[in-house]
C-alpha cells in the first residue's frame, strides 16, 4: 500500500510542475455532492475522472468528483477513507474510489449472445410483418370478409409468426374492443393509477441513490406525514400481485364451471410462458447493451447499480425464484 499511495503522492506533486494541477483542482469537486468537471478532466492527458463515495446514515448518498493522475488506484485512498470512517462515528459508511474507465472494446462471450438474440428478435419482427399482410401461412379455405382477424387464415405456423408482428400487438396494446358485459373493465383503471403510482415512488429511489446537493432540505422535506405518500408507491406493488392473484381465480372458477377439471401444472405454465419471455428481453438487454448506451460521472454506478448480478445470476431471474436463491441481496 505504501508503494502505491507513494506512486498516487508522486504524481500529485509532479503534476505541480507540467501544469497539470489548474486541471486537477478545477475539474475536482469542491463540496458535497459537488462531481466536478467530467469532460474536462477527461480530455486532459495523463488524468483520469473518478468519484468518492460514501452514504450518511446508511440512506444519504454522498458523492464528490475527483480528477486525478492514471498513476493513482482505488486503494490509495484507503488511509482518507479509513479517517473519514473514523470522523463518521457509525453515521458514515466506508467511503471508496471508484474511478470511471472507458468500457471495453472487446466482445464478451455473454454480450455475442445478446447481440444474436436480439438480431433474431428484430427478424421475428420483420417476418410477422410479413406474414400478417401476405398470403403467406394460409390455410387452403379462407375468410375473405376483411374485418375478420388475419390470424383466423393462418396456419398454426402462420399464427406463430405473427404474434411477433409489431403492428398487430400495438393494437392489442392500445385499443380494446367495448363489452358491455365484461364486469372487470375497471381493473383497467386500477392497474392504471396504480402504475402511475409505482413509478412516482421508484422515482422518488433514484433521488436516493443520486446526488443531491440540497441534502439539508431532504431531511426537511421527508419529515411531514402526507410526504409517506411518495413512497409509499413501493406498496402499490401489491395492488398488481392482487389483480394478478385474483384475475387467475376468476378464469380458474369459469374454466372450472365449464370441465369440471382443473390442471394446476398448465396454470403455472401459462403463467410462466407468459411472463418469462419478457424478462430474458430485459435481463438480456440490462446485461448486454445497457452499459454501453451512456456514460458520465455516475454512469458506473448506476449500470452496476442495476446489472451487476443479471449474467450471474439470469437463470434465476428467468424462473423467478431469485427470492429464493440467491436471496434478496441481489440487483437486475
Amino acid at each position: 500500500a505504501g508503494a502505491q499511495e507513494q506512486s498516487c503522492v508522486g504524481a500529485l506533486m509532479n503534476s505541480l510542475s507540467d501544469g497539470k494541477i489548474a486541471t486537477i483542482v478545477g475539474s475536482t469537486g469542491k463540496g458535497v455532492n459537488d462531481l466536478g468537471d467530467y469532460d474536462q478532466c477527461r480530455l486532459a492527458e495523463g488524468l483520469k475522472y473518478g468519484v468518492l463515495n460514501f452514504r450518511v446514515n446508511g440512506l444519504m448518498p454522498v458523492f464528490i468528483g475527483m480528477c486525478l493522475p492514471k498513476d493513482c488506484k482505488s486503494a490509495d485512498f484507503a488511509p482518507l477513507s479509513a479517517a473519514i470512517e473514523s470522523l463518521g462515528k457509525g453515521a458514515i459508511s466506508t467511503p471508496y474510489v471508484e474511478f470511471t474507465e472507458d468500457v471495453p472494446s472487446k466482445m464478451s462471450a455473454w454480450r455475442i449472445v445478446g447481440i444474436i438474440f436480439y438480431s433474431l428478435f428484430a427478424c421475428m419482427l420483420v417476418f410477422g410483418l410479413v406474414v400478417e399482410y401476405t398470403t403467406l401461412f394460409n390455410k387452403r379455405s379462407i375468410n375473405e370478409d376483411p374485418k375478420a382477424d388475419p390470424a383466423h387464415n393462418k396456419t398454426v405456423l402462420g399464427k406463430a409468426c405473427i404474434a411477433f408482428s409489431p403492428s398487430r400487438n400495438i393494437k392489442k396494446l392500445f385499443y380494446s374492443p367495448f363489452n358491455e358485459k365484461d364486469n372487470l373493465k375497471v381493473l383497467n383503471g386500477v392497474r392504471f393509477f396504480s402504475m402511475l403510482y409505482v413509478i412516482l415512488g421508484h422515482a422518488y429511489f433514484n433521488v436516493l441513490i443520486s446526488p443531491v446537493t440540497n441534502i439539508g432540505y431532504m431531511n426537511t422535506l421527508v419529515q411531514p406525514l402526507w410526504f409517506q405518500i411518495i413512497p409509499g408507491g413501493f406498496f402499490a406493488v401489491d395492488v398488481f400481485f392482487f389483480l394478478s392473484a385474483f384475475l387467475g381465480a376468476y378464469l380458474m372458477i369459469l374454466k372450472f364451471e365449464r370441465s369440471r377439471k382443473m390442471n394446476f401444472f398448465m396454470i403455472f405454465f401459462h403463467r410462466f410462458y407468459r411472463l418469462a419471455p419478457n424478462v430474458l428481453l430485459i435481463m438480456f438487454f440490462m446485461s448486454t447493451f445497457y452499459p454501453l448506451i451512456s456514460s458520465g460521472p455516475m454512469w458506473n454506478y448506476y449500470s452496476d447499480f442495476w446489472t451487476r448480478d443479471c449474467s450471474k445470476y439470469f437463470w434465476s431471474f428467468a424462473t423467478f425464484i431469485n427470492s429464493i436463491y440467491p436471496g434478496q441481496n441481489v440487483q437486475c
